[in-house]
Order: C-alpha cells, then structure tokens, then sequence
C-alpha cells in the first residue's frame, strides 16, 4: 500500500518579506525525503534537499514526496511560498497641481506604522502646500515598504486689483483695466474683454460696485471689485 499524503508543517499559502527564508517541514518520519519545486516544464527535484526539512527563500510552488522502505511514495499538497515584494504607492484623490486655497488627500496601502516625509503618521493625510511626499510603513505580512514620490504643486492665485474705490464726477467715465496676460475675463455685465468702461455721463449720483474674474493659464481665478461714488459736480 502507498504511504499516507504527508503533512506539512504550515497552511498554504504563507507570505515572507523579501531575504527572508521559510521553514517549512514534513510531520511524518520514518521516510526518505525529497522536496520538489515548480518549473516550466512541471515539478522538479530540488538537488540534495532531501531532508524532512526545508528553507524557501523564492515565491513558487513547493512539494514533498516521501519514500517508505518498500520504496512506495506519496506527494504532499502542493505548498505556496508568496514574498510580499510588492511595490507601494502613494494614491491620490485629484490632480497633483491645483490652486492655493485647495487641498488634495493622498494615501497609502493597508498596513502599520505610517511614516509621511511631512511627519504624519496616518493611512491619509490632506495636502495643501507644494512639495515632495512619500511615506514608509508596515505591510500587513509586517514587511518594511517605502513608497513612490509624487510632487504636490500649488499654483498661486492670479493678481488683479482694479484699484481703490473713487469719487468721480457725473459727467465723467473712467476705463477699468483688469491687466494682460489672463486667460479669460468676466466682468459684472458678463462682458469679457480686458476693459471695462464705467461712469458713463448718464449716470445719476449714487454708488456702483463694479468687479471682474479672472482666469490664468494655470486654470486659477481670482477677481477684484471697485467701488464708484458717482457725485454731480459743478
């Protein structure tokens, strides 16, 4: 009769961080021993590992074959050895560039022992200034992983100023001038050239807000408003 199936010393699979080694052993005595290891072609015998045990330091598939003195044999299950070499990377919830005045979360894997390069040690952190980030942790085999880089730009907002509120005659107009150089404007009537005419002649006395948007070419807006105080003047 063929020998009962031996058992192994662990449940397959089993994971080891990369340069470490596994022990995995045969609970059966009284046989010759040998281990195999997957190929291409098939199983093959691993040379001169003919002990009841072995050290695995590569991911693949693993078997033993026992031998009783009648020289009848039987095979183990077979055993996967994993190796937790797998890259980390930082994920990111948007775009790495954006404006001032907004905020992008990165994140790392599942895991331990976060170590962000701004000195967070959370899973996720909220970013809203320009830099390098990275971060080291614990996978969940307890292997030490270092991470990508990804580099956060914040775009500033664009200048504009319209200039200081004014008092300006009833029979007078005044030319606003949002500046050159801006991807797109929007003015308070929705007119979109870079000037504006304002004080018209036919203006009674009062006041009048009169503001502008601007876009630059990095997609970032910002907008300026003056105030008019309109007066009849002699």
């Amino acid at each position: 009769a063929l020998p009962a199936k031996p058992g192994l010393n662990a449940v397959s699979p089993a994971t080891i961080c990369p340069g470490d080694s596994f022990l995995l052993a045969a609970i059966d005595t009284g046989f010759t021993f040998q281990w195999y290891e997957e190929t291409v072609t098939g199983m093959l015998a691993i040379p001169s590992a003919n002990d009841s045990f072995i050290y695995l330091k590569n991911q693949n598939n693993y078997q033993l074959q026992i031998t009783d003195r009648n020289g009848c044999p039987a095979n183990s299950d077979l055993f996967l050895l994993t190796v937790d070499d797998w890259q980390v990377y930082v994920n990111a919830s948007g775009p790495l560039s954006f404006c001032a005045g907004g905020q992008i979360e990165l994140s790392a894997p599942s895991g331990s022992q976060y170590l962000w390069s701004s000195g967070d040690t959370l899973p996720q952190v909220l970013v809203n200034s320009s830099n390098a980030y990275y971060f080291s942790m614990l996978s969940d085999y307890g292997c030490p992983k270092y991470s990508d880089t990804v580099v956060v730009t914040v775009n500033s907002l664009p200048y504009i100023s319209l200039g200081p509120d004014s008092i300006v005659c009833d029979t007078s107009s005044v030319l606003l001038d949002a500046g050159a150089g801006f991807n797109y404007y929007l003015w308070q009537d929705g007119s979109v050239d870079q000037t504006f005419l304002a004080f018209s002649p036919s203006m009674t006395p009062d006041s009048a807000d009169y503001f502008v948007f601007v876009t630059d070419t990095n997609g970032c807006a910002n907008s300026d408003t003056m105030r008019c105080y309109c007066d009849i003047c002699d």
